[in-house]
């Protein structure tokens, strides 16, 4: 034996059944922007990602991504921001709001968390002048994380304070996340 299979049979059920599928239920919301195209995830393939861009010109355009999950009992939605290394990005304000369509009301527990490349962890603040170094950085990140208590809404929205991309205002569409039940076969181990 020594840790070997005795059978290949067995060895193979071990195997299939680490890598298999099994029948799933998950509950997400499914986000929508004028112009934006949907994306699923990789595990469970629900959409619950959205990309798409902000701002008119080479100058100001910024590809945004923008998705959501569950974490206990808490919704997570967060905003990718996609800025090439020699755009300069922040927001107009730190007031992002997630409204509760459904009840008509803005939600007041509300937790944002910012990760940045330059380990700034606000959104309002202005990238330092890259035009000082050498060169900019290779890749830029900017995530914005908002976590809201689950009400079991059908429709929130996200409403996002403009950004300024390369000292021009951007204003942001209106995020809309739909409460939605998939059912399907996903992988085990994932």
């Amino acid at each position: 034996m020594n840790g070997k299979c005795r059978h290949i049979s067995g060895c193979l059920f071990v195997l299939v059944f680490l890598q298999g599928c099994v029948p799933n239920a998950t509950v997400y919301y499914q986000p929508s922007v004028e112009g934006g195209k949907l994306q699923a995830g990789s595990c469970v393939p629900v959409k619950n990602r959205v990309a798409f861009v902000v701002g008119d010109s080479i100058f100001s355009s910024l590809p945004v991504s923008a998705y959501s999950n569950f974490s206990g009992k808490r919704i997570n939605l967060s905003l990718s921001l996609g800025p090439p290394a020699w755009h300069k990005i922040h927001f107009l304000s730190e007031r992002f709001v997630v409204y509760d369509v459904d009840n008509d009301k803005q939600y007041s527990d509300i937790t944002i968390a910012v990760n940045r490349d330059d380990n700034i962890e606000s959104s309002s603040t202005p990238y330092p002048d890259y035009s000082k170094y050498k060169s900019p950085p290779r890749y830029k990140y900017f995530d914005v994380h908002i976590s809201v208590p689950d009400n079991n809404s059908e429709t929130i929205e996200l409403r996002v304070p403009p950004v300024i991309v390369n000292d021009v205002e951007v204003d942001f569409p209106i995020i809309r996340f739909h409460r939605k039940l998939w059912m399907g076969i996903s992988p085990f181990n994932c």
